[in-house]
């Protein structure tokens, strides 16, 4: 069901914090912290959501990030990004709801 990249880099993560916590042997790497805005996304109509992007993936203002149909098939609507992020999560189900839980995506926080 998942791609091996990702049971990979999430196998890579798990080492990695038990290094950290010292229940492994070695070294741990460390990673910059950036603080995100997150942001919810809700659905504008009830059809099928099919996204073009998956949780982690960065995207750029403009982006089409996906879209709805109805239950034939027609486009109801386009999801175009107004700014740059990263997909923090999404709606995992074919079907969506008007006013539902579509996607959650982050912002730099430059403060």
């Amino acid at each position: 069901m998942w791609p091996r990249e990702e049971i990979d880099s999430d196998k890579t993560d798990v080492i990695n914090i038990m290094k950290y916590l010292g229940l492994l042997k070695g070294s741990h790497k460390e990673y910059t912290h950036i603080q995100l805005i997150e942001h919810e996304w809700l659905s504008p109509a009830t059809g099928c959501w099919y996204p073009e992007y998956h949780a982690g993936d960065l995207f750029r203002a403009g982006d089409k990030l996906g879209m709805i149909r109805d239950y034939f098939g027609k486009t109801i609507a386009e999801i175009t990004a107004a700014e740059s992020g990263i997909i923090i999560h999404q709606c995992a189900s074919l079907n969506i709801v008007k006013d539902g839980p579509m996607i959650s995506y982050g912002t730099v926080n430059n403060d």
